[in-house]
């Protein structure tokens, strides 16, 4: 009977660790799905700013969006450096932006735009994203 005892010992150590290996790992795996959810809610829920708020706030390395019109003759366009350069205007005042990247094909004098990025301390609004709605000639009469 003694040797039934200590066999059997040994066996449930074995089973506590193999549980405590699953609630560790268990545990592990709901904190690395807790700090995703968490790193995405601050890039999904990225404000919309008027170009007073903009420019009020001042420099900030903040992810944010800015609405208005482009202004009409402002499009500067560098297809060698990709760079686009023009401004945007809305109720509140207007705002130089700048963008690296390819040209929207939508990209017009007057079109309704979204900017997103991040606003400099020079003045300039450093888009990473610019977003056009579409034009209402597509809309059926």
């Amino acid at each position: 009977m003694t040797q039934l005892t200590s066999a059997s010992q040994p066996r449930a150590r074995k089973g506590a660790r193999g549980n405590t290996k699953f609630v560790i790992g268990g545990v592990i795996v709901a904190l690395v799905i807790l700090w995703l959810i968490w790193s995405n809610i601050g890039s999904s829920s990225t404000p919309y700013l008027t170009v007073r708020e903009l420019t009020a706030e001042g420099a900030s390395n903040r992810l944010v969006r800015g609405a208005g019109f482009v202004v009409d003759g402002s499009i500067d366009w560098d297809p060698q450096a990709m760079v686009l350069r023009f401004e945007i205007t809305d109720e509140s005042g207007t705002l130089p932006v700048l963008y690296r990247g390819p040209r929207p094909d939508l990209l017009e004098d007057g079109a309704q735009v979204v900017v997103e990025g991040k606003y400099t301390g020079e003045g300039v609004f450093e888009a990473t994203a610019v977003l056009l709605k579409c034009p209402s000639k597509y809309i059926e009469e």
